[in-house]
């Protein structure tokens, strides 16, 4: 039997959970930006869930899988504040799942840059 529980996660219960920052440039927007937000890691710890693929959604019905094993403990983040401001859907947000891509090449591959999924509206598990 598959467990259809269901979390949500508003902006305080976001902002309620340990934070990363840093900042980094990306190649959909110009210069360095300081991105903040839990790390996904933490995410999924708060909501109890656990599995072997995470799914990412974005607004436009986008939605990319990752192997659980990919997350790890800080990386990647989902960002609530670019340059520690909330952010719009026209920025890419209000949440978009961010690596730190100048922090080592492993973060600037083509497979990375797909996880990196804005307008971000849910995250399901499966197992």
């Amino acid at each position: 039997m598959a467990d259809s529980r269901s979390v949500n996660f508003d902006r305080a219960r976001l902002d309620d959970l340990p934070q990363q920052e840093f900042t980094t440039s990306t190649i959909w927007t110009v210069g360095d930006l300081s991105f903040s937000g839990p790390s996904l890691f933490d995410v999924l710890g708060a909501a109890d869930v656990s599995g072997s693929t995470v799914h990412l959604v974005a607004a436009n019905g986008y939605e990319v899988r990752m192997a659980w094993e990919e997350i790890e403990e800080t990386v990647p983040i989902v960002a609530t504040r670019i340059d520690g401001e909330p952010f719009s859907v026209r920025e890419k947000g209000p949440l978009w799942v961010v690596f730190p891509y100048d922090l080592d090449p492993s973060y600037r591959t083509e497979a990375v840059y797909a996880l990196s999924i804005w307008q971000l509206t849910d995250v399901r598990v499966s197992r």
